[in-house]
């Protein structure tokens, strides 16, 4: 018996997994395997209704990896980091416009470390208006590619810098926010 019911959206990425019960994601072991092997074939897997609280979304984390903790003090819960605008709710929300352009999360660890697996993300007001988020399969695209494109394509690195991200969102910072960005290691990814 399959553990997961899977409904593919895309021929490329994307997939809703059905009929899974809240409660059982933080505390059964093999659900959480079966959760990675999903994520594996599909890049993003979709649940919708779930309404975690946040305890039980860092739970269910820990069972797919160790857990980002380093946004810790935004939200009370160690491990959650609220994506809004509103000051209110996250002290470093103008940090987040860096984000409205394409990236990846996590690419910028404070140290050698890998990225990180995944985000898990919970909509718990969505945007009346913008807010999107949108994924993309590089491997597909890829393969998708002419030998030619391919090996134009296969050495190249590109670099992610902090910096270069929140410079376009804040072209004239201060000293010490400069400081801050450029403390931040950057990472060459494939």
């Amino acid at each position: 018996m399959s553990l997961l019911t899977i409904n593919k959206l895309t021929a490329s990425v994307g997939a809703e997994v059905i009929g899974v019960d809240p409660d059982r994601l933080a505390g059964d072991a093999g659900l959480g395997a079966a959760i990675l092997d999903a994520l594996e074939d599909n890049g993003v897997l979709v649940f919708r209704g779930l309404h975690l609280a946040p305890e039980a979304q860092v739970a269910f984390c820990g069972r797919l990896g160790d857990v980002d903790r380093s946004s810790d003090g935004h939200h009370p819960v160690s491990g959650i980091y609220p994506i809004t605008l509103d000051k209110s709710k996250n002290a470093s929300a103008a940090y987040l416009k860096a984000t409205f352009d394409w990236h990846i999360d996590g690419c910028t660890p404070t140290g050698d470390e890998c990225p990180q697996k995944a985000t898990v993300l919970s909509a718990v007001q969505v945007a009346e208006t913008g807010g999107e988020t949108e994924f993309a399969n590089t491997y597909a695209a890829y393969d998708e590619l002419s030998a030619a494109e391919r090996s134009h394509v296969e050495s190249l690195r590109v670099v992610h810098s902090l910096e270069a991200s929140q410079r376009r969102v804040h072209p004239d910072p201060t000293p010490e926010t400069l400081a801050r960005w450029r403390a931040r290691p950057t990472h060459a990814h494939p």
